[in-house]
């Protein structure tokens, strides 16, 4: 929702007409921004925050009990979150400028934690089993990880300042 132009918030739960899918494009604080959600699931929670700037936001869940937070302040900063399993957990949090996330969580009760902070920051994460953590704190600049998690019950933390 727009209040005067500012801020942007995805928040969808629950049945929307049937489909449990919405959208935004170009509202935020900010200019030049998108902001887009589709969710098909069950009780499915998706939050998009956007100031700034030249920022894309995206989050697709397809299956039921996933959670998403994605908050993005500074400028051209991308993200694309997508669970298509049940009972994830996502939170990405960019500030900066030319950050990038990539996250698919393909499984069940996965869940990921990244914040970037800096400028030219990259992170890939990919938890295709159950229960697998992965959390990526990113603090300066040119900053790179990347997490493949095909198992069960496995944690990666990566801290780069």
């Amino acid at each position: 929702t727009a209040i005067l132009g500012y801020s942007c918030l995805v928040s969808a739960g629950g049945d929307l007409a049937g489909s449990e899918f919405s959208a935004l494009n170009r509202l935020s604080q900010g200019y030049d921004m998108t902001a887009v959600t589709n969710q098909q699931g069950n009780n499915n929670i998706a939050t998009i925050n956007q100031s700034g700037g030249h920022s894309l936001g995206a989050i697709s869940q397809n299956g039921g009990h996933n959670s998403a937070l994605l908050n993005q302040n500074g400028f051209n900063n991308r993200a694309a979150l997508t669970q298509y399993g049940r009972d994830n957990n996502a939170s990405v949090s960019q500030s900066g400028t030319d950050n990038t996330v990539y996250l698919v969580q393909a499984g069940i009760a996965n869940d990921a934690d990244i914040t970037q902070n800096g400028f030219d920051n990259t992170a890939v994460v990919i938890n295709r089993g159950r229960n697998n953590l992965t959390q990526i704190n990113q603090t300066g600049t040119n900053r790179s990880a990347g997490v493949v998690q095909n198992s069960a019950g496995m944690a990666i933390r990566i801290t780069q300042n």
